[in-house]
């Protein structure tokens, strides 16, 4: 189990990398672009809006269609997306490739919840989820010092252009590898059975988005993600860009974290 939580882990790690370049690199672009703080603030907003409602599909999705496809599909869309970056010239394009990476970025944890559902027993979820989602912070300090260096080196272009092609190496190898437990040739019967140890045995019923309300669980998770969420954005797209803008290098943005 420990390649399935490395591949979950080395997602994550890019999936916050690329969501992340574009507030390191926004100081360089608003003097090839000349586009404002509020024009940059719009191309967040674009972002953000993309990725709740990849949350809502994907979300859904992940509960139908196998695992690999999904994905691997979510994986290419936003891989794709960053290295669209490149290419934009304008602000309505840096729009257009933002919610794009945004919804594509979107299937990153309802498809990884859903695969650690399928590859742990209960009682060992809640580890494997922190390991892997351990990613999301080694991607924050990672995307700082690769910006910082390949900006440098290369120009923001190919800063995008290199960031995106980490996604397609992870998808050649997710496809090459994952099956899920029972169809996995390395996976023998005695690891089988313990994955599949404190499963229901009851049949799986669909359960509406309304009716989870009544349930004070819910309600603690929707005040907590409320609290935190808007931190993390904030760090993520506001805190590199302000900090350039006051005169910071890029190479020291790793404090915002």
């Amino acid at each position: 189990m420990d390649h399935l939580r490395a591949h979950l882990f080395f997602a994550t790690t890019i999936n916050y990398m690329d969501r992340q370049m574009l507030g390191l690199l926004a100081p360089l672009l608003q003097k090839d672009i000349g586009w404002n703080q509020v024009q940059y603030a719009q191309t967040v907003m674009v972002f953000t809006v993309a990725y709740a409602v990849g949350l809502a599909i994907f979300g859904r999705i992940a509960d139908r269609i196998s695992t690999k496809v999904v994905y691997g599909s979510a994986m290419a869309m936003w891989s794709l997306a960053a290295m669209l970056h490149a290419l934009a010239a304008t602000l309505p394009g840096f729009a257009a490739v933002r919610g794009l990476l945004g919804f594509g970025e979107a299937a990153n944890f309802p498809v990884a919840i859903r695969t650690t559902a399928t590859w742990f027993p209960k009682k060992e979820r809640a580890l494997a989820t922190g390991l892997w989602n351990m990613g999301a912070t080694v991607g924050g300090i990672v995307a700082p010092a690769f910006v910082s260096i390949a900006a440098v080196m290369w120009g923001w272009r190919a800063t995008f252009l290199v960031g995106g092609a980490a996604g397609f190496v992870w998808l050649a190898v997710w496809l090459l590898v994952y099956r899920p437990p029972t169809e996995h040739a390395s996976v023998p019967k005695r690891e089988l059975d313990h994955i599949n140890s404190d499963r229901d045995e009851s049949v799986e019923q669909s359960v509406s988005w309304l009716s989870v309300l009544k349930y004070r669980e819910t309600w603690a998770f929707i005040i907590g993600k409320l609290l935190t969420v808007q931190c993390g954005g904030s760090i993520c797209s506001g805190c590199p860009n302000g900090s350039m803008s006051r005169g910071t290098s890029t190479s020291a943005i790793w404090v915002c974290r």
